[in-house]
C-alpha cells in the first residue's frame, strides 16, 4: 500500500476512533454531571494542572523521535522503553513528594491522597508509551483505534460503577487509572513488539537530539493553555474550576479533536518524506489549509502557490 493510501486510511480510522471516544466520552460525563458534583470535576481539573504537566515530561520526547527516525533499530527501541519506564517512576516519586505541597498550594488537603494514587499513572503509561509510537510509525491507526476505544470504554464504565455506589470523586480518579492501565496492558499485548535487557547510551543520545527540544516547546505551549485552570483553581476553588473545566473542554472538544486526526497521521506520513523537503513543505501547507482556512495563506510565498487543488501530496 503506498503512502497516500496509508494516510487516508490512517486518516479514517483516527476519525473513526475520536468519533467512538467522543460519544463514549459525552454519554460518560452526562451520567457522572448527575452522579457528581462540581466541586469532585473541579478537585481531578486542580491535580490534572500538574499531572498534565509532568505527563510531559514521561518520555522526553523519545516516542516523537521514534515516529521521526527512519531507521529504528533494536537498540532504539529497547533503549528507548527502559529509558521511559525510568522516568516513569521518577516522575511517579516527584509527584508523591510534591503531594502535600501541591493540596498546601490549593490550601486543600483533599487533594493529597487523590495526587499520590494518580502518580501510579506515570509508570504505567510509559509501559505503552514505545508500542504506541511503533503503531503510529507502522501507520497502522486501526488497531490503535480498536485499542483506544476499549481503553476508553472501560475507564468510562469504571467510573460509572463506582459513582453510581457513592465513591465521588475517586470515581474519576479510578477512570484515569483503569483507561490508563487497559491502554498500556493491549498496547503491550498487541504491538508484537517486546523490549529486550538492552540500554546503551548512544541511541538514547541521538533520540534526545530531536525529542528535547520538542519537550521544551510542548513545556511553554502547555503553560500557555493552563494557566487559568491554575489561577481559578487556587483563588476561586474546585467548585468555580469544576464548571469552568467541564465548559472550556466541550468547547474546544470539536476543534481540538480534528486537530488531533489531521496531526497524528500526518506527522508519521511526513516522516517518511524527510529527505524531500519541497513536497513536505507542501503537504504541510495544504494539511494548514484545512485546519486553519482563514490564515493558512500567511504561511505562502508568493500566495498563488497555495492555489492548487486540496489534496495531500504523500504518492
Amino acid at each position: 500500500m503506498d503512502l497516500r493510501k496509508k494516510t487516508v486510511k490512517g486518516i479514517t480510522w483516527t476519525i473513526a476512533s475520536q468519533l467512538a471516544r467522543l460519544i463514549i466520552t459525552l454519554v460518560v460525563l452526562a451520567v457522572l454531571a448527575r452522579l457528581l458534583s462540581p466541586k469532585d470535576f473541579g478537585l481531578i481539573a486542580m491535580v490534572a494542572v500538574f499531572s498534565n504537566f509532568f505527563a510531559l515530561t514521561n518520555d522526553m520526547g523519545l516516542s516523537s523521535a521514534i515516529i521521526q527516525k527512519r531507521d529504528v533499530t533494536e537498540e532504539d527501541l529497547s533503549s528507548a522503553f527502559w529509558v521511559n519506564l525510568l522516568e516513569g517512576l521518577a516522575v511517579t516519586v516527584i509527584f508523591l513528594v510534591l503531594a502535600p505541597v501541591i493540596a498546601g498550594f490549593y490550601s486543600n488537603s483533599v487533594l493529597k491522597p487523590i495526587i499520590m494514587v494518580l502518580s501510579m499513572t506515570f509508570t504505567i503509561a510509559s509501559l505503552g508509551m514505545i508500542q504506541s509510537a511503533l503503531f503510529s510509525k507502522r501507520m497502522d491507526f486501526r488497531t490503535l483505534a480498536i485499542v483506544e476505544i476499549v481503553a476508553s470504554a472501560l475507564g468510562g464504565g469504571v467510573a460509572v460503577a463506582m459513582a453510581a455506589t457513592g465513591f465521588g470523586v475517586w470515581s474519576l480518579v479510578s477512570q484515569s487509572l483503569a483507561q490508563t492501565l487497559v491502554l498500556a496492558t493491549l498496547l503491550f499485548v498487541f504491538s508484537g513488539w517486546k523490549p529486550r535487557l538492552l540500554l546503551r547510551w548512544q541511541p538514547i543520545k541521538g533520540l534526545l537530539g530531536y525529542g528535547l527540544p520538542l519537550m521544551g516547546f510542548n513545556f511553554v505551549n502547555y503553560f500557555s493553555r493552563n494557566l487559568d485552570n491554575l489561577l481559578i483553581g487556587k483563588y476561586l476553588g474546585a467548585t468555580q474550576l469544576g464548571y469552568y473545566d467541564v465548559a472550556y473542554r466541550s468547547l474546544l472538544f470539536p476543534l481540538s479533536n480534528v486537530s488531533a486526526v489531521i496531526g497524528r497521521v500526518m506527522f508519521p506520513a511526513l516522516s517518511h518524506l524527510d529527505d524531500d523537503k519541497a513536497r513536505v513543505r507542501a503537504a504541510y501547507i495544504r494539511a494548514t489549509r484545512v485546519l486553519h482556512p482563514v490564515s493558512w495563506t500567511q504561511l505562502c510565498a508568493p500566495p498563488e502557490s497555495c492555489r492548487r487543488p486540496l489534496a495531500i501530496d504523500l504518492a
